[in-house]
């Protein structure tokens, strides 16, 4: 396996492993996701190009035997706010990896890939976000060392 930084050339693979995981998180949060349906090849490119070309992102995609099996995205916050402590922050945006390779070292092999990155850009810490119900991706977070330190909660105001 070959983790490497994506590029444009990856973006078909990059679209069709972006609807697998909307499936995923449409299941988890209908009220959040577009139904994977109405989101076509042509959206998920044109969001990837954009991540592509920022300057403080990067996208690593792992490869096998020249087919990609799964991307990580990555980027740093410059983070100073006077009421907290300042540091650089990197932030995890998605995962996924192929439905075939899952549970094969993957994920932790992507996973491990961005955090380097994150360290040489200076990134002091790393977090991300999580689906409440998705157990399976806590499960390999925690498996990392991810903790939860805050909670994001919701609430849908159209019901008011």
């Amino acid at each position: 396996m070959r983790i490497r930084t994506a590029t444009f050339n990856d973006l078909d693979k990059m679209a069709y492993l972006s609807a697998q995981i909307q499936q995923d998180q449409y299941e988890f949060e209908p009220e959040l996701f577009l139904v994977p349906d109405d989101v076509g090849d042509k959206e998920y490119k044109r969001y990837w190009k954009q991540i592509l070309n920022g300057k403080d992102n990067r996208v690593f995609v792992a490869e096998i035997d020249g087919d990609i099996k799964g991307y990580i995205s990555a980027h740093i916050i410059r983070f100073n706010m006077p009421f907290m402590v300042s540091k650089n922050l990197g932030r995890i945006g998605t995962i996924v990896v192929s439905r075939t390779m899952q549970r094969s070292g993957v994920g932790r092999s992507l996973s491990e890939h961005a955090e380097q990155w994150l360290i040489s850009v200076g990134a002091e810490a790393v977090a991300l976000e999580v689906l409440e119900k998705n157990k399976d991706a806590q499960s390999f977070y925690t498996t990392q060392g991810y903790r939860a330190r805050t909670r994001t909660l919701s609430k849908n105001l159209s019901e008011h």
